[in-house]
């Protein structure tokens, strides 16, 4: 009798200690019929280059996740910081809805992350060194630039790697010919203790688009240039955007008529 006491007891202190290790995570916000996803999404990192699947889930609803420091996004766009998800705790994380500004409405607009601004620059390059690679799949067949693309289609951000970088200078002492630049980026990749660190890496247009640098085998340097990253499909008047804090352009396609930047929530 007493050890089957004990073991009922057992029991019931690990499904205490097991519910104690999760918390809720909630991304408040307004569907937009111009967002095609329409879902949040998160990822758990323990440490740089050690996160857990992305978990994928509804707005407006709380969703369980494990204790621990994540990577919130949402259509494209994504949470300025980490966040924190205590052992019983809960988060509430709200977007921001945005309307098109007077002064492009009349034309078809895009809509898309200023990355010529440090905060999305700061985005970018958090993300970039936590997960070891880009945060969303991305892809740019349907609109010119890049927007969300679903699992089987074909991802144009995460092709490469710099696993490269851990032999650059033994490729270096056999082949003087390695870039300058080269070992650089893999300095700054091998070294980097902060997200700021991963600069080289990166170099940020005045259009909206970035440039990454690469290297590969045997210490080739090699530039890719992502177009712009949209939040949605192009909108008209009457639609709105809902997004995480951040900087975003709304670009009319007549060129003629300037680009209106909108600050949300920051």
């Amino acid at each position: 009798m007493k050890n089957f006491i004990l073991t009922i007891a057992l029991i019931i202190t690990s499904s205490a200690a097991s519910a104690q290790s999760t918390g809720t995570l909630q991304v408040n916000g307004q569907l937009s019929k111009v967002q095609l996803f329409q879902k949040a999404k998160a990822i758990r990192c323990e440490s740089p280059g050690k996160c857990d699947a992305a978990v994928i889930f509804d707005l407006n609803k709380p969703q369980a996740l494990p204790a621990g420091t994540y990577i919130v996004g949402y259509e494209g766009t994504i949470f300025p910081e980490l966040v924190e998800l205590s052992s019983g705790g809960s988060r509430v994380l709200n977007l921001q809805t945005i309307n098109v500004p007077p002064s492009v409405k009349g034309q078809k607009i895009r809509v898309y992350r200023d990355l010529t601004d440090r905060v999305e620059q700061g985005k970018t390059m958090m993300t970039f060194f936590q997960l070891k690679q880009h945060f969303f799949r991305l892809e740019n067949e349907r609109f010119g630039d890049l927007y969300l693309t679903g699992t089987w289609d074909r991802d144009f951000v995460r092709r490469f790697d710099y696993s490269i970088c851990a032999k650059i200078k033994d490729y270096r002492k056999a082949n003087s010919a390695v870039p300058d630049l080269a070992l650089e980026v893999c300095k700054a990749w091998n070294s980097a203790t902060s997200p700021q660190e991963l600069a080289p890496l990166f170099v940020f247009l005045s259009d909206g688009s970035m440039e990454q640098r690469w290297v590969s085998y045997p210490g080739d340097l090699f530039i890719v240039k992502f177009p712009r990253h949209l939040i949605s499909i192009p909108v008209t008047d009457a639609d709105t955007v809902s997004v995480f804090p951040g900087v975003y352009k709304f670009q009319s396609e007549d060129s003629q008529i300037p680009a209106e930047v909108i600050r949300a929530g920051i």
